[in-house]
């Protein structure tokens, strides 16, 4: 029986556009980390389709360190 894999669609993989949108981060933003390396994410063929949720991660977490100690 070869059965087909299917997956079903995943919000937290999105395309650059619609992960702003979802995400309220500047495309720009987002844009320019996809080309320095340091948007979460793969591509698939030459489109690149974010990891929303790591990437919220991510900038909670540069945010959390650049905040100074009280």
């Amino acid at each position: 029986m070869d059965t087909p894999i299917t997956i079903p669609n995943n919000p937290n993989f999105l395309p650059p556009a619609k992960a702003s949108k979802a995400t309220q981060i500047p495309e720009n933003a987002i844009r320019r980390m996809i080309k320095q390396g340091t948007c979460p994410g793969f591509y698939s063929g030459n489109r690149f389709t974010v990891n929303t949720e790591a990437l919220v991660a991510l900038l909670a977490a540069q945010t959390a360190a650049d905040k100074p100690n009280k």
